[in-house]
């Protein structure tokens, strides 16, 4: 059980897992077959984009909304909004300032599963956008990364030595 914002309670029933809304007492998210066995930890990460559930099945899965198919060149080149949001916005797609209290119930989509594991996965270590740890009982630690975070990064970098005449083609 993890409780975000004072808020929200996230919680595992076996295999699957729901989000709870103490202010409206409602139920905004329930997945009851989540995973092949027991999940052992839950949270958000990547800066909320993502809720990742880790099992006894020896595999870590992301769920959320599927995204939009953009490249990360036009990601860079349109223009940039900053609106502050919580992780939990971010995760439901929601600002609270245009919907104070109600986040509409969803079904998350399983976005990815990271397999790596010979045994149960107990626990991960969330390094925002730069990846996440997880930690197995088969006695490995594998450090993830973000394909499209780092190709972003990549594309910023061949952007910015373009403009300063640096790059050799």
């Amino acid at each position: 059980m993890l409780c975000e914002e004072q808020r929200y309670i996230f919680l595992t029933t076996g295999s699957g897992f729901c989000i709870y809304d103490i202010q409206t007492s409602k139920f905004l998210v329930k997945k009851s077959v989540a995973h092949y066995s027991k999940i052992l930890h839950l949270g958000l990460v990547c800066n909320g984009h993502y809720l990742a559930t880790c099992s006894e099945d020896g595999s870590l899965r992301l769920w959320g909304t599927k995204p939009e198919l953009k490249s990360p060149m036009s990601e860079l080149r349109s223009p940039v909004t900053k609106t502050p949001m919580s992780h939990v916005e971010r995760f439901f797609r929601v600002t609270q300032s245009k919907t104070p209290n109600a986040i509409p119930a969803m079904e998350p989509d399983l976005l990815g599963e990271c397999l790596g594991h010979s045994g149960a996965v107990q626990m991960f270590l969330d390094f925002g956008n730069d990846g996440l740890v997880t930690c197995s009982v088969d006695g490995m630690m594998i450090a993830w990364k973000n394909h499209e975070y780092e190709e972003m990064k990549r594309c910023t970098q061949i952007l910015q030595l373009q403009q300063t005449d640096q790059f050799i083609t």
